[in-house]
């Protein structure tokens, strides 16, 4: 009976060390797994940042080009204004309107 048990026992641990490799294989199959995640991660997050600073810089020169045309209006107009004011001329808002119209 004693050598029965024991065979029992032995065949249990074998089995017990076969399944530990098992676990062990699996958890290393999935750290490897994780780290190639992790880093594809990060190479999509390096992409996404690259992309956000140039649609960024894009808008930035946008602001800059608008800015510099609502600056050459707003001189045209104040020197048409002052045109006008030199003039000491008093016209019409028609006559305004073409008087702009003319000037750009």
């Amino acid at each position: 009976m004693d050598d029965k048990v024991f065979q029992l026992l032995e065949k249990m641990y074998s089995e017990m060390l076969r399944m530990k490799e098992d676990i062990y294989s699996k958890i290393h199959q999935l750290e490897e797994k994780m780290k190639q995640g992790f880093e594809e991660g990060r190479h999509d997050r390096v992409r996404l940042e690259q992309v956000l600073t140039d649609k960024i810089d894009i808008l930035t020169d946008g602001v800059t080009q608008n800015s510099e045309k609502i600056n050459r209006i707003e001189d045209k107009v104040n020197s048409i204004e002052t045109m006008i004011k030199d003039k000491s001329i008093v016209v019409s808002k028609d006559y305004y309107i073409q008087l702009l119209k003319k000037a750009e």
